[in-house]
C-alpha cells in the first residue's frame, strides 16, 4: 500500500479510487448579508442608548419645572436642563419612530 503523504495516513491518493463524484450532502445554507444584520443589531442599541439620553433629560427638565414651583426657601440645587422641552420631545418621538419601523432601523439614518 502506497502512502498518501498527508499526516502519515494510507489510502489513495488525491483522485484515485474516488470515481470523480461530488458529496451528495448539501452545504448549510448562509444568510445573504450577516454583516447587515450585525449592523442594523448595532444601530438598533445605540439608538436605545440616545433613547435613554433624551429620557434623562427629560427627567432632569421636569425636575427643574417642578423645582421652580417651589416656594424659594424649600427649592433644592436642581441643574438647568441643556436643551429645550420642544426639541427633547421632537427628538424623543424622532427616536421612538426610528425604532418602531417594522424594517427596523435605517441604516445611516
Amino acid at each position: 500500500m502506497r502512502s498518501s503523504g498527508v499526516c502519515g495516513r494510507r489510502g489513495p491518493r488525491a483522485g484515485e479510487g474516488r470515481g470523480g463524484t461530488l458529496s451528495a450532502v448539501l452545504p448549510p445554507e448562509r444568510q445573504p448579508f450577516p454583516i447587515a444584520e450585525v449592523a442594523e443589531d448595532y444601530l438598533r442599541r445605540r439608538l436605545l442608548a440616545s433613547l435613554e439620553r433624551v429620557e434623562r433629560e427629560l427627567r432632569r427638565y421636569d425636575a427643574w419645572e417642578t423645582n421652580g414651583l417651589l416656594p424659594a426657601e424649600v427649592q433644592g440645587a436642581v441643574r438647568r436642563p441643556r436643551l429645550p422641552r420642544e426639541g427633547l420631545d421632537a427628538l424623543q418621538r424622532l427616536l421612538t419612530e426610528e425604532l418602531a419601523r417594522p424594517d427596523g432601523p435605517r441604516l445611516g439614518a
